[in-house]
């Protein structure tokens, strides 16, 4: 039985009766009529106003059964005048309603058909496949031919939608993504075949490999969509939980990066963020400023026995550790002198962090592994930490030095706070740990892993906030913008960089960039720009939303 609804009303207007179950339904184009196949092959068209059976046929030459549970897909056209259904996992049939008479059949994917549409007036047909293949193919109906793949997805296509003005099309993928593709002109390639042999003619499909724009922000599969006729709104469900309703004409592709012409080794924005200070492979420091940041100014050259660069907040002091010495020595940039050297032969150091407060540096014992805390223009030691002994792993040290979060071996974290000397057992459960950071105000602090995991824990009392997923792939880096309102955490390639909202915890932005391993990541202090370096030391720079303009998307979280 189908029920009509009146949504405003909330009640049924109207009980129609069926002979079998229900495989495919379509209002037409004005709502006036309702189409339903069932699944006994009957074809039944319907008023929707007073509830009474128009037509009645049955589809001809089909068999009884459509294949596999899980496979028995159908879809109507906008028109009512197509239907096309899957048979036996691969194999697609397409229907006349207006007669019942078959039009074409073929096979349609690799393993089997997960996803079908039909744009309004029945024309073009899209099948998307699964689980081993990830293609779009889009069909001309009457001729059964294959005009046009569409390769952007990673892994297998679950829902397809034509927008009704057959302009674009939607697809929805287990691997978290929507895109949309202009389709607006592949009716075109129906009449001109690529290829042309003889007195045959041939149609090579046409590859599209970038959509006009992808929609992230379900942090699990994509599993349905839909599209309500004002051409502009999305909604999508998926293996989360959640339903997400999107404004498709905020494009978040449009986020293009500016790179650097150099390979970076460490980089930092300087307080006015209108300059970067970068270390480069040559062991040059430069400066890099101007709109793009492309304008040059060398600062220092260091030796080729450079290891392990800091800069500082300020941009003034540079902390650098030496192969061939175990001091480290500090750098004053305004001076283009180094001023002091930290730590012996006999006490060799590790610089760590700077410090908010200009001229304190971080370092940490290599025979004993305690944090020192140093004056870097006087050398005078101003406190130290015992934290774990000489097999302490990664420390991370707070904006203030008030807060340390080390890990030991195993990956399990220590939360210290260096006023009251108290020491709280972080219990994460996650493992491989990588990259931690604070919040500015240092009431927060998120950790990331290899395996693309994130949680956001209270520093006091120490409490897990929020756990953050929604990564193909692992989390490299992470930080905080200056405002604390956004998390910015680093992965790889279309992923480069994702954004999440530090009070709600969700994901507002992707940032797509090239290479992998985007190890370090920063907002400058304005909160403007957004940098992140890949492993082939390529310094990406993006100019992210206002914050005000990303909060403005709590639903669609573009």
């Amino acid at each position: 039985m189908i029920r009509l609804w009146d949504g405003e009303a909330r009640r049924i207007t109207a009980e129609l009766p069926l002979p079998a179950t229900c495989r495919a339904l379509q209002f037409s184009v004005d709502g006036s009529r309702l189409a339903v196949v069932t699944e006994d092959l009957a074809v039944l068209i319907w008023e929707v106003a007073g509830g009474r059976l128009v037509e009645q046929r049955r589809l001809l030459g089909a068999a009884s059964s459509p294949g596999r549970l899980g496979h028995q897909l159908g879809v109507i056209s906008r028109n009512l005048q197509r239907y096309a259904r899957v048979v036996e996992s691969r194999q697609v049939q397409l229907f006349d309603l207006s007669t019942g008479g078959e039009i074409w059949s073929g096979i349609a994917a690799d393993e089997g058909v997960m996803a079908l549409a039909l744009n309004s007036d029945g024309s073009l047909l899209a099948t998307g496949g699964g689980f081993v293949e990830s293609i779009v193919r889009i069909w001309d109906v009457a001729g059964g031919t294959e005009i046009a793949q569409l390769q952007a997805h990673q892994t297998y296509v679950r829902n397809i939608a034509f927008w009704p003005d057959g302009q674009r099309l939607a697809t929805a993928s287990g691997d978290q993504t929507i895109h949309i593709w202009d389709v607006s002109r592949l009716n075109d390639l129906v009449d001109n075949p690529v290829v042309r042999e003889g007195r045959r003619r041939f149609w090579r499909p046409y590859t599209i490999t970038r959509p006009a724009g992808t929609l992230r922000g379900h942090r699990d599969e994509v599993w349905s969509i839909a599209l309500p006729p004002d051409l502009r709104t999305l909604v999508s469900g998926g293996k989360d939980g959640v339903i997400s309703v999107w404004d498709t004409e905020v494009n978040a592709t449009e986020h293009v990066p500016v790179k650097l012409p150099v390979t970076v080794r460490e980089w930092s924005f300087t307080p006015d963020s209108r300059a970067i200070v970068v270390l480069d492979k040559e062991g040059w420091l430069t400066r890099w400023q101007g709109e793009q940041y492309q304008e040059r100014t060398p600062i220092y050259q260091f030796s080729a026995a450079t290891g392990p660069v800091l800069i500082a907040p300020d941009g003034r002091l540079v902390a650098a550790s030496r192969s061939d010495k175990a001091e480290i020595e500090v750098l004053n940039l305004d001076q283009r002198t180094v001023q002091l050297e930290i730590g012996s032969a006999e006490d060799p150091q590790l610089a760590v962090a700077f410090l908010k407060t200009p001229g304190q540096l971080v370092t940490r014992q290599l025979k004993t592994g305690a944090l020192l805390k140093w004056d870097a223009n006087t050398g005078e030691l101003l406190a130290s930490w015992e934290t774990g002994g000489a097999g302490l792993g990664r420390a991370h040290v707070s904006p203030s030095g008030e807060w340390l979060f080390h890990l030991d071996r195993e990956g399990t974290g220590y939360l210290w706070n260096t006023f009251s000397r108290q020491e709280s057992r972080v219990e994460s459960g996650m493992r491989q740990i990588h990259q931690a950071a604070f919040s500015p105000d240092e009431s927060q602090l998120v950790f990331v892993n290899w395996l693309g995991f994130a949680q956001v824990w209270a520093t006091e009392p120490p409490k897990q906030l929020a756990a953050i997923r929604g990564f193909l792939q692992g989390q490299h880096s992470v930080t905080y913008s200056s405002d604390g309102n956004r998390i910015a955490i680093g992965s790889n390639a279309r992923e480069a960089v994702k954004l999440w909202d530090a009070r709600t915890f969700q994901e507002l932005v992707t940032l797509e960039g090239e290479g992998s391993l985007f190890m370090s990541v920063a907002f400058s202090p304005d909160g403007n720009v957004l940098a992140a370096c890949n492993g082939n030391g390529e310094l990406h720079l993006w100019r992210a939303p206002p914050p005000e303009a990303l909060r403005a998307l709590p639903a669609d979280r573009l």
